[in-house]
């Protein structure tokens, strides 16, 4: 065997290596996921309804500083 085939049959092997732990890599972040879901569904919720409140108060203060409502 000489070294370009080596050197091929080398980088196949790195090939389906790399192929092998990224789908490793894969189900270990799928995993994490579904075990931390719970809590990033409770992040999320808390964040939709505080950025909702700070909607709310945006628009209650810009109508403070503008008595026509934008509406000119």
């Amino acid at each position: 065997m000489n070294y370009q085939d080596l050197v091929k049959t080398l980088s196949a092997q790195l090939s389906d290596l790399r192929d092998q732990m990224t789908e490793q890599r894969k189900q270990k972040q799928r995993i994490g996921l579904l075990n931390s879901a719970p809590s990033l569904l409770n992040l999320g919720a808390t964040a939709a309804s505080t950025s909702a409140a700070a909607a709310a108060a945006a628009a209650a203060a810009s109508a403070k500083h503008d008595p026509l409502g934008g509406h000119h």
